[in-house]
């Protein structure tokens, strides 16, 4: 076999960084003028993490995935209440 068949295929990983959520996203192709705000999303995960530390209500673990999920889309992140598990 030749070296270059043998090599390892090279991989490579992107990241999701607050300069790429600036970007205009389409929600779908039916709605082509809704765009997704993911500063929104940034936002309530910010308050809901200051949340946690304030009322100490899971500072021993980070959010799950779904946790981020559902509290990104919150209405009103400062005032909903928010109950792990």
């Amino acid at each position: 076999m030749k070296a270059a068949a043998m090599k390892a295929p090279l991989r490579t990983f992107s990241q999701a960084t607050v300069a790429s959520s600036a970007r205009k996203v389409q929600m779908s192709n039916f709605e082509k003028d809704q765009y997704i705000n993911y500063q929104r999303i940034e936002d309530n995960l910010a308050v809901v993490r200051k949340r946690q530390v304030l009322f100490e209500l899971g500072l021993n673990q980070p959010m799950t995935l779904a946790e981020k999920i559902v509290y990104g889309h919150l209405d009103d992140a400062h005032n909903q209440d928010i109950e792990r598990g």
